[in-house]
């Protein structure tokens, strides 16, 4: 292995043309700013010949056919892999967790008071693991719920955005409403929605629709602010740089494949909807999300509903299989992870902010409800996850 004295070269090959890319690049990136003393060679394309061709200590790839992965286990250089499942036992893999990703949409669509159900993916990712952790989770949650999956046709692969919404119309006249669709990711998710506007349906009162990647510009840019899921691609892009860093001081890494913890949904309008026929539990879910974070109670919800304890509890149960005042922490503690995730303000700020009395009542709860500290949290959203799970 050429070890150059000073700065080491270290390869990253893989797109940056769409959110997951640039979000695993910029997760290695900050790794690099932390150690000091990366400089990178970049190759959009996946072409083998790069290892070969320009002075590599070290490799991270997003490579996800057999061919590249056997030609990179011939290199006489650390190599760790950040995509799909081909890698897997061949060389160190970090990637995102699709199953979970999929039950983190059925979890947060299935609490807006959804039991119709869709996922919108199109046939040319071949990556089903998303589906079956959402059709998965939704069996487990209400076996009466009514799940569908967009019947992408082949002649579809070859079509542009443009060409491909006659297809949308026909599935969107098949279905009924309201009803919620998670989509393979944020680009589908806004044709999709590009496509509910002509067809004269509401985001979200008719149609909720949940994107994947978090593309903030994208989701911004969507006709209705899109809702989407973080599923932890900075993270995994610091992780892998991690484990190559240790490969490159000569530790023994095994060739096992961890998943990184899907950090969970930025909510925004596209999702902004209680899909609830009890008028009563709907105006109680819409208290607590409108003022859960102002320090409302479970009594003051109640007296608001003018509704008995028991019986509320009961539809609260039935619904969610949380209690009124489980839902007020849930969105608390919800707050509360987005604060750490996205700012540095002090804990006893980000506790006032979420309705929590004092800073040291958020860390007990935040604890308790999650088994770590806000501190570890944050610095775990930030830096190298502690949350990751070899398989």
């Amino acid at each position: 292995m050429a070890i150059h004295k000073g700065r080491l070269q270290i390869g990253i090959q893989g797109p940056a043309d769409e959110s997951h890319g640039r979000n695993l690049i910029c997760g290695v990136e900050q790794y690099a700013r932390d150690r000091g003393n990366w400089d990178f060679w970049w190759d959009r394309q996946l072409d083998v010949s790069f290892a070969k061709t320009y002075p590599l200590d070290a490799l991270i790839t997003a490579a996800h056919q057999q061919y590249h992965i056997d030609e990179y286990k011939k290199l006489n250089i650390p190599v760790v892999c950040v995509t799909g499942t081909i890698a897997a036992g061949h060389l160190p893999l970090v990637t995102i967790d699709n199953p979970l990703i999929g039950q983190t949409a059925a979890d947060y669509l299935m609490d807006l008071g959804f039991d119709r159900l869709a996922f919108f993916k199109p046939k040319f990712f071949d990556n089903d693991l998303r589906f079956y952790g959402f059709d998965k989770r939704i069996k487990q949650r209400n076996p009466n719920a009514i799940t569908m999956h967009f019947p992408w046709p082949d002649e579809m692969n070859a079509l542009t955005p443009i060409q491909r919404v006659a297809y949308y119309h026909q599935w969107l006249d098949q279905l009924q409403f309201p009803i919620a669709v998670f989509a393979y990711n944020d680009i589908f998710a806004m044709e999709l929605m590009m496509t509910c506007r002509s067809h004269g349906l509401r985001v979200p009162e008719d149609i909720a629709i949940l994107g994947v990647d978090d593309d903030e510009l994208a989701c911004r840019l969507s006709q209705t602010p899109l809702s989407s899921i973080d599923t932890g691609a900075f993270q995994a892009g610091y992780q892998a740089a991690q484990l190559l860093d240790q490969m490159i001081q000569g530790k023994k890494v095994p060739k096992t494949t961890q998943f990184i913890k899907t950090i969970g949904v930025v909510s925004r309008q596209s999702t902004d909807v209680l899909a609830v026929e009890d008028r009563d539990l709907a105006s109680a879910l819409t208290l607590i999300r409108r003022h859960a974070c102002n320090g409302i109670s479970a009594t003051e919800v109640l007296d608001k509903v003018m509704i008995s304890r028991t019986s509320m509890e009961q539809r609260f149960h039935k619904l969610l299989g949380r209690t009124i005042h489980q839902e007020i922490l849930r969105v608390r503690l919800e707050k509360a992870r987005y604060l750490l995730r996205t700012t540095d303000l002090p804990m006893p700020d980000i506790a006032d902010r979420c309705g929590f009395s004092y800073a040291s009542q958020l860390s007990h709860i935040f604890k308790r409800q999650t088994g770590t500290t806000p501190r570890h949290y944050r610095l775990s959203m930030r830096q190298a996850p502690t949350n990751t799970q070899e398989h």
